[in-house]
Parts: structure tokens; sequence; C-alpha cells
């Protein structure tokens, strides 16, 4: 009688408590070994900010700027200046819609209304600078002082070059109903995409390089969320759509 037989015997014979007190040793050794790898791979405590504004609709800050951050509320404008540990109102009821940090102290912020707010300290102080119709997109995902902003039906370029203080008009594309992502290069500026319909609903997709002055290409899509080129190599950008990633 082999070795294998005479384990197979005697798990055979083992009293039903005798088994279940090993099968519960093997459930407390697995689960210790998957919180001791939990634990190993998640180093960080994470803590629940408690904003009064309510629902939180986006955030953003400067890499540069220590502890301070926005948060995007339904009607407000929130700050921190401590990492998010206490939030205080830095702009009310003006109904933001998207913003951007663009220096440690230079910030803009866009409202339902189409208003351009900028702050020159931080988010203590709020200016208007510009009323726009029908507000767009702008290229708030890049922490630059040259922001790109489109308005209206048909759409209009306009453009800063110094965090939102004063605008001009680039371009307006009458061919076009709406724009609905644009982004730039922070380290050539001048190079911009920005994605179209041509109609309300449309699924296809137009697609604007600068440097060529036209639509380069076209894809199926209803709706972009999102545009992120390689700003080492332009023709590896990845756009996000509402069917998938191109």
């Amino acid at each position: 009688m082999n070795i294998f037989n005479i384990i197979l015997i005697i798990n055979l014979f083992l009293p039903v408590p005798l088994k279940k007190i090993q099968s519960l040793q093997r459930e407390y050794y697995n689960i210790q070994h998957i919180k001791e790898s939990t634990e190993t791979i998640r180093p960080w405590n994470w803590n629940l900010c408690n904003i009064p504004g309510g629902e939180i609709l986006g955030t953003f800050s400067n890499p540069g700027s220590s502890n301070l951050a926005f948060a995007i509320s339904f009607r407000d404008l929130w700050r921190t200046t401590d990492g998010g540990a206490n939030w205080s109102l830095s702009l009310e009821n003006c109904m933001p819609r998207n913003g951007i940090l663009s220096t440690t102290q230079r910030g803009i912020v866009v409202d339902g209304g189409g208003v351009v707010w900028v702050t020159l300290n931080g988010g203590n102080d709020w200016a208007e600078v510009l009323y726009t119709n029908n507000f767009q997109t702008a290229s708030f995902d890049v922490a630059d002082t040259i922001i790109y902003l489109v308005d209206s039906i048909p759409p209009r370029l306009w453009r800063s070059t110094n965090s939102g203080l004063s605008w001009q008009i680039v371009a307006t594309f009458n061919n076009l109903y709406s724009i609905d992502q644009i982004t730039h290069l922070k380290s050539n500026p001048a190079v911009f995409w920005f994605t179209a319909h041509t109609t309300p609903g449309d699924t296809l997709t137009y697609i604007y390089f600068s440097p060529s002055g036209a639509f380069v290409d076209t894809i199926v899509a209803g709706e972009v969320m999102d545009i992120q080129p390689n700003p080492f190599n332009p023709n590896f950008t990845l756009i996000t759509t509402d069917l998938g990633i191109y």
C-alpha cells in the first residue's frame, strides 16, 4: 500500500469535527494571506472629504501649488488650502461648468451662463473677464497660461495667452454645429486638436489638427469625452468616445 492510499484512508475515517477544524484552518490561512498581500500593496489611508456643497461634479488644481485645490458643485466653487482636510466657498452662486488653475495663483472658471471668471490670488477673489455665448468646451485639461475656449453656434474658437485675462477670437467654424473637446500641447500651444459635429445627434465626428489647418480624419462617435495627445509624437493620440477609445 503506497503513501497516497494511506493518506486517503486516514481522511475517510477522520471524525467530522476534525475535518471541519482543518477546513477552518485553511480558510483562516487564505484570509490572512490575502490580508497581508493587500496591506503590502495598499500603503495609503483614504479619508472622505466633507465638502458641504452637496454633489461634487469635478475638481482641479495645479501641480506646482501644494495643498491648493478646487471642487465644483452644482452652484458653487469650493477651495481647500490644506490638501482637502477643510473646504470653504471660493465663488458662490455661479453654477460652474469647468475650470483650471493654470499657475499656482492664476485660475479660470466658466459658469453656467458662459461668464469667464479669473482669479490672480489663488481663489481669494474672482473677476468677470469675458461673456461667452453657449459655452461648449475649453482646453482645461492642460495646466498652462495658454487656454483655448469654444462658444456659440456656429462655434467660435477663442484663445488667451495670459491665463484668461484677455481673449481673442482665432476662428469661426461656420460649417460646424458643436465642438466636443479641445486640447493643445503645452510645449507648443499652436498645436491643438478638437473634435466636432456638423448637426445635432450626428454620429460622425470630425477631427481637426491645427498644423494641417483642416479636418484630418473622421471617426464614428456621437460624443467625445476626452482627447489625450502624446506630447512627443502627435501621431499617437487617444480619443475617448461613447463607442470606445480610438
